[in-house]
Formats: structure tokens, C-alpha cells, sequence
């Protein structure tokens, strides 16, 4: 399928240039002026459609985000900090990205999603060569052009829900699949995340139960890399040891991922302490607490949740089997604090648009 429209074109140039950061993380990436294109053309041709069962999903997703940008303002005026407007400005984009998502599907329906999963195979079959060649420089966990290997991890993970997600309403050859999801397992691999690892893991056996065959095929290229290709033992093994390790050190316990913060500042559960200045707690050396679910409590309080929750639920809460991709997505954000990447709001997107799509066709 050719790509016909400009938007679309705008939108897999994102996703190929998603893992290059040339900068430190929080500063604007080569990915970004692509969707700021898409916007500024949408908002210029007037053309802003939306499907009508998408409306009430964006109207909870913006008091969310403006909850949080109100919540923010005032930690920043009362500390003088401007972290915590930085922060605001992850949700706003991320948000204005999912509506662009969304807005895309309305207009182009199954081409925007067969032009998303070419753009990341496009993204693999750059990243994964990369990852090789970086292997040879001898670092024990890889980051390629990520600035830190969870980066990498993540992004791996992300990619296979996305692929996992297009490739049932694309319905591309299983040969292009299975080198896809086990590009995906690489990256997360060399990354040695052991989040990344395991969800990446139970996504490509997810998609192994629902589909026996291409289970089987992900089966044999996976013990093939394995045992016929030198460096590939390294790899498992290198994987399989890190998982292994899980409780050795002092991060995998619910204090070293910054929870106990929650029950030693109670204050704050009921309407948050904003995303930022996080020296203010004498808990896990004032970092930032490491979860998705645990930050948005901590930081944004019962009501921020309530409508965390709420988004959630219009989301995917009449998805069924269909949501499986979305759970070793959550399962990472337990223990990392992934709201922030964008990727993830690619994925929270095409999961509800390849649903309502399937929705669409007949029995």
C-alpha cells in the first residue's frame, strides 16, 4: 500500500527517527518536528476529524492533562522551581500527539495503521543492524542512540505492541512478523532491562498463543539465534543471567523503586505534590520514583488517578482480548516511570484504533 498522503509520510518519518537522541533526554528529538508538522498542516487545512466514540476518550484525556498542568503551576509558584512546568509540557505534547494519532486514523483508517507498522519495521530494520555493530564496541548493556539502555528496553517493548497490535488488521506475510517481534526481542536483550526482557517476552508469547504457528516460528528463530549464531548465545545467556539476578540489588524492592514515599507523605494523596523538585523528600535520595502508577498517585493525588483511570477505562475497558499487548506494557510501568516517552502514547493509540477498526468489519 502506497502512502498517498503527506500527514502520513510526516508520521512514519516519527516513528523512524524515534530512537535517535542527539541531545539529552527532555530536549526536543529529530521525531518530534515531524508530529509539530502534522499539527501545524492538520490546524492549517482545517481538517481536525474526529470519530465520534473518540470524543469522550480526548475529553477525559484533557482534564487529565490540564489536572496536572493545574496541579504544577502551583508547586511552581509556591517553590519557584520550573521542573514541574517542564514536566506539565510532557503531558501537553503527549496528549496533543495522541489526539494527532487519532485524528490521522479518522481520516485515513486502515492506511494509517498499515503506514504505522511500516514505519517501525522501517525503525527495526535500522535499529537492529545498530544494535549489532554497537555490540562490538564491547559495553556490557547497549543503548544504540537511546541516552540510557531502559530507553532502548522500553522502546523494544513498545514496538512489538505496536507491531503485535497492526499486524492483526494489516495482515502482512508471518515471515515480516516473526522477524519483527524477534528484532524487538533483540533490542530488548542487548538493552538488558529486565522489564523490557520479560515483557517482551510476554508479548511475543501472547502472540505465539493467539497465532500457534507464528508461536512456533518465534520458538524456532529464537533457539536458532540461540545455539547457530555466536554472538547469540552470549546474549541469552548475558539476558538470562540478568534476569536471574531480580532481588540482588537494591533497587528491585518496593523502597528502591521510591514507594514507600507514598506512606511516609500522606498529605499528598489526596490531591498530589507535583512531578518535580524531588530533593523535597529525604525517601530513595530524592529521585523520582520509579512507576508509572506510583507517580501519578504520588504526584497528582486521588483525583489525578480518578482520571488516569477513567482515561484507561474508555480506553480499553471494553477492549477484552484485545488489550493483552497493553499488559507487559503495564507490567513495566510497576517499576519504571514511562509516561513520559512518547512512544507509549503511539502505542495507548493504536490500540484503540485498531479495535475500533475491528469493530467496524463485519463478522
Amino acid at each position: 500500500m502506497k502512502i498517498r498522503n503527506l500527514n502520513l509520510a510526516l508520521w512514519q518519518g516519527f516513528l523512524v527517527t524515534f530512537p535517535f537522541y542527539f541531545l539529552p533526554s527532555g530536549y526536543p528529538r529529530i521525531s518530534d518536528f515531524f508530529i509539530v508538522a502534522i499539527l501545524g498542516r492538520t490546524l492549517f487545512e482545517g481538517k481536525f476529524y474526529l470519530d465520534r466514540a473518540a470524543r469522550p476518550l480526548l475529553a477525559v484525556l484533557t482534564a487529565f492533562v490540564a489536572y496536572i498542568f493545574g496541579v504544577n503551576l502551583v508547586f511552581s509558584l509556591n517553590l519557584i522551581e520550573g521542573q514541574f512546568l517542564q514536566s506539565s509540557i510532557f503531558y501537553i505534547y503527549n496528549g496533543l500527539f495522541f489526539t494527532t494519532a487519532l485524528v490521522l486514523f479518522a481520516r485515513h483508517r486502515e492506511e494509517f495503521i498499515a503506514a504505522t507498522l511500516r514505519g517501525v519495521l522501517i525503525s527495526l530494520a535500522v535499529q537492529v543492524p545498530l544494535g549489532l555493530y554497537f555490540l562490538q564496541q564491547g559495553e556490557v548493556r547497549q543503548t544504540i542512540f537511546f541516552n540510557n539502555p531502559n530507553q532502548l528496553g522500553y522502546y523494544a517493548l513498545l514496538a512489538a505492541a505496536v507491531v503485535a497490535y497492526c499486524a492483526g488488521v494489516v495482515k502482512p506475510k508471518p515471515a515480516v512478523v516473526v522477524a519483527a517481534l524477534s528484532g524487538c526481542l533483540f533490542l530488548a536483550l542487548i538493552s538488558l532491562s529486565k522489564a523490557a526482557i520479560i515483557g517482551a517476552v510476554l508479548i511475543l508469547a501472547l502472540e505465539g498463543f493467539r497465532r500457534p504457528k507464528l508461536g512456533l516460528a518465534l520458538a524456532a528463530a529464537l533457539v536458532i539465534f540461540a545455539t547457530a549464531v555466536p554472538v547469540g548465545n552470549k546474549i541469552v545467556t548475558t539476558a538470562v543471567d540478568r534476569i536471574e539476578s531480580i532481588g540482588d540489588q537494591g533497587d528491585d524492592t518496593i523502597e528502591g523503586r521510591g514507594y514507600d514515599r507514598i506512606v511516609k507523605n500522606p498529605q499528598y494523596l489526596a490531591f498530589g505534590s507535583g512531578e518535580g523538585r524531588f530533593s523535597r523528600f529525604n525517601v530513595y535520595g530524592g529521585k523520582e520514583l520509579h512507576s508509572v502508577f506510583g507517580t501519578v498517585l504520588f504526584s497528582y493525588g486521588l483525583v489525578g488517578s480518578a482520571l488516569g483511570l477513567l482515561f484507561l477505562g474508555l480506553l480499553c475497558g471494553r477492549m477484552g482480548a484485545h488489550v493483552q499487548p497493553l499488559l507487559p506494557v503495564a507490567f513495566y510501568g510497576i517499576t519504571h516511570q514511562g509516561l513520559r516517552l512518547t512512544m507509549l502514547w503511539c502505542v495507548l493509540a493504536i490500540a484503540w484504533c485498531t479495535w475500533h477498526l475491528a469493530r467496524e468489519r463485519p463478522a
